[in-house]
This record gives C-alpha cells, structure tokens and sequence, in this order.
C-alpha cells in the first residue's frame, strides 16, 4: 500500500514504504476523518505525540498541517530508519524527534505539553488503560488537548479514565477511533 499526504503543504506527495507485514498504518480514510474533526486550523503551531508511530505518516501528517513539532515513539529500529528516511525527503526532520523504544515506557522521558497525543497500537495487545493511565500520570497533555486513540472497533474501551473523558467515538470499518479530552473542573 503506498501511503499518500491527504492535506496541508506536502498534500499528495507519497511516502516510501518498505515492506513490513506487521505495520499497519492509519488508513487514508480514517486520517482524512480525524484532521476533519479537529478542524483546518486545528494544527498551527500544535506540538503532537505520535504513540506506536509505524510509518510516522499521521505525524508527518500533522507537520504538513502546520504543527511546530512532532515526537514519535516506536519500537522497531527498521521502522524507525523508514521513517527518519521519509522526513528527511521532506526536509521535516528538524521539526521532530523519534525515540526507539515501548510507548508506554518511553512516556516518562518526554518532556513536552502536547496539544493533540495520538496512538495508534497493535489491535491484538492493546490495554487501553495501561496507556490513558501512563498519560495522565505523566501529564503530558495539554490542558485543552486531545488523546486519539485508533483501535478495533469490538474493543470495549471506557468513557473515562482518570480526568480524561471521551467526548467522540467513531466507527470507520473495523476501525474504532476514540476522543479523549481532560475533563473541566471549574
């Protein structure tokens, strides 16, 4: 599957993508849906986390939006050079940072307020708690930001953790996707 930029500056220009079975990358679909919800100018000078990053495209996504910055956290090395190619073709790699490693575990060692964190984990081993905890002890989303989460849609995901509440969830196929936001009080 070629992977192509739906919007922003870079909009139609393709990414390499190597061959790797296990990636399973956020559909086009399913992408142009999310930047639709957030809005046109929801990215302008946003800072964006990428969890479970494989092909980093909803990140360079994002960067051709208009965010300032981007972290990407993944755990494959060969991944991890995919991406990193692909930024530097678009001249994007100064705008961002990709540390190999777990998602959950690499929480503690970024120190960022992000306005959009956007996860996107393995469907078969995925712990939704695990990882809406690990955020919102680290606090590390902005106060007015978001948590998207992509998942199998079958998967009986909470309304709320801690602060964070869901305030939309979707259905795109087999695809769920889940808003979080931080709950307001007072």
């Amino acid at each position: 599957m070629q992977l192509k930029i739906t919007g922003g500056t870079y909009k139609g220009k393709k990414l390499k993508q190597y061959k790797n079975n296990l990636i399973r990358p956020t559909s086009e679909k399913t992408r142009l849906a999310i930047f639709s919800i957030l809005g046109s100018g929801f990215f302008n000078n946003v800072k964006v986390l990428e969890l479970y990053a494989g092909t980093g495209i909803f990140s360079i996504e994002s960067l051709s939006r208009g965010a300032s910055w981007v972290d990407m956290v993944e755990i494959k090395y060969e991944t991890v050079k995919e991406i990193k190619n692909n930024l530097i073709d678009l001249m994007l790699i100064d705008n961002c940072n990709i540390t190999l490693g777990d998602s959950i575990k690499s929480l503690k060692s970024l120190n960022n307020k992000y306005q959009l964190i956007f996860a996107d984990p393995p469907y078969n081993s995925f712990n939704p708690r695990d990882l809406i905890e690990a955020i919102s002890k680290q606090n590390i989303l902005d106060k007015n930001g978001f948590l998207i989460i992509e998942h199998k849609y079958q998967l009986n995901i909470e309304s709320k953790y801690n602060e964070l509440e869901c305030i939309s969830k979707r259905k795109y196929g087999d695809t769920g996707i889940s808003i979080y936001k931080r709950e307001f009080n007072g």
